[in-house]
């Protein structure tokens, strides 16, 4: 990951832990949800999936789709 990208993430997660709730588009799937207390899947204009970050990162459609991993 570019450090310009790690320091953005960073950034997010001290202003998350400081109570702040976040709100992220962000195409780098995986850093995301790893980070993501909820999370939305959006495809087309509708949402096809949300759970925790944990949750996510564990289905096979985002595993195949969005991670490149099945």
């Amino acid at each position: 990951m570019p450090k310009l990208v790690e320091e953005v993430f960073e950034f997010v997660r001290k202003i998350n832990d400081m109570g702040t709730t976040v709100v992220i588009v962000e195409q780098n799937a995986e850093d995301t949800l790893k980070m993501a207390d909820f999370a939305y899947v959006i495809s087309e204009g509708e949402v096809v999936l949300s759970g925790t970050g944990k949750e996510l990162l564990r289905h096979d459609e985002v595993q195949k789709i969005y991670l490149g991993l099945v």
